[in-house]
């Protein structure tokens, strides 16, 4: 695990202004901290106002051919209009990554176009959104269905043990500190629950593709009425519902839920039939995906996200496991 201290960021950021000449037009322009979480995230500022985005890729995550994986689905996303995205920015050479050795440590960068717009708000509003969010995921699904990967393509799988098994890729819940017991048992038996039913869910089947992975409010952009996608990091294979799970990110609780679910469904179909079994199992990777961001919660202390809620979430997590255990968590 990578601790992004102050003192890191400084560094990060003299190797980026070092590195400026090897995007088109950058050489005189500015790099400025955004954001951390998994990758650490800088912005150029040209002297026109114009900005673009740089992201270096946290070491020992992704591997190169991964990271490769992600920016040509990207690139092939970008030549259609199935949705708004980021367009990539390759190198003077034409290399969708640069590769540089930063306080010993390998850092793979790329660069991306900047969008405008702002992020969903969590009111009445976003209903709408997710309706509309709904049919731009049935078309995401519907390109990824039909697309002809390129030979040597690969992405993370998101499955039961990768998502909150004991290797599970964002750490494991049984290592939460301070878990009161009786709370462990309830992870446990929903833990035991989650394996069983998605046990049963083949990775053959035509539900089972690749996906964003990461479609949650944070990752969208509204800039009038269009609705853009951002962040293709986490993209990768599994049931078409976890989806839906990941736009309900960090607010798998909140009263609005069931009117997200609808108004994604009512989006989806207008795009093309949602299959049966992912209507049914958006329960179950709702779940699974709140018990994996709880572990990540855990292992990733050092994150805004995480010090600002992370023992009020974890707490809520067990509380929803508890409610999904006795069939009332009804979404």
């Amino acid at each position: 695990m990578i601790l992004y201290t102050s003192h890191l960021l400084d560094l990060l950021q003299f190797m980026l202004m070092r590195l400026l000449p090897c995007w088109e037009g950058t050489s005189d322009c500015n790099v400025s901290f955004l954001t951390v979480s998994e990758n650490a995230t800088f912005i150029i500022t040209g002297s026109d106002g114009d900005h673009r985005i740089l992201r270096l890729y946290r070491p020992g995550y992704h591997n190169d051919s991964e990271i490769l994986s992600e920016l040509q689905w990207m690139q092939t996303l970008a030549k259609t209009d199935i949705v708004r995205i980021p367009r990539i920015y390759p190198t003077v050479h034409g290399d969708l990554l640069t590769i540089c050795e930063e306080a010993g440590m390998r850092w793979r960068i790329a660069c991306f176009e900047y969008l405008p717009g702002y992020m969903p708000p969590v009111d009445e509003t976003l209903p709408g959104w997710f309706e509309k969010l709904g049919a731009m995921t049935a078309r995401l699904h519907n390109q990824s269905c039909n697309w002809q990967r390129p030979r040597g393509f690969c992405r993370k799988p998101w499955t039961y043990e990768t998502m909150i098994g004991p290797q599970a890729y964002w750490g494991d819940w049984r290592k939460i500190r301070n878990l009161q017991p009786s709370a462990y048992k309830v992870l446990e038996r929903c833990d035991h629950f989650l394996r069983e039913c998605t046990g049963h869910l083949s990775t053959q089947d035509e539900d089972y593709i690749l996906l964003h992975g990461d479609l949650r409010p944070a990752n969208l952009l509204i800039d009038g009425e269009c609705l853009a996608a951002i962040d293709f990091d986490d993209c990768g294979f599994s049931w078409k519902a976890l989806d839906f799970a990941n736009a309900v990110s960090f607010m798998e609780d909140h009263p609005l839920v069931p009117d997200l679910r609808q108004a994604w469904l009512s989006g989806y179909e207008t795009v093309i039939p949602p299959s049966k079994p992912l209507v049914a199992s958006i329960r179950l990777f709702v779940m699974m995906r709140r018990i994996q961001l709880a572990a990540w919660m855990a292992s990733h202390a050092e994150t805004s996200v995480a010090q600002e809620s992370g023992e009020a979430y974890i707490s809520g997590t067990v509380d929803l496991a508890e409610n999904f255990l006795a069939g009332s968590y009804l979404i």
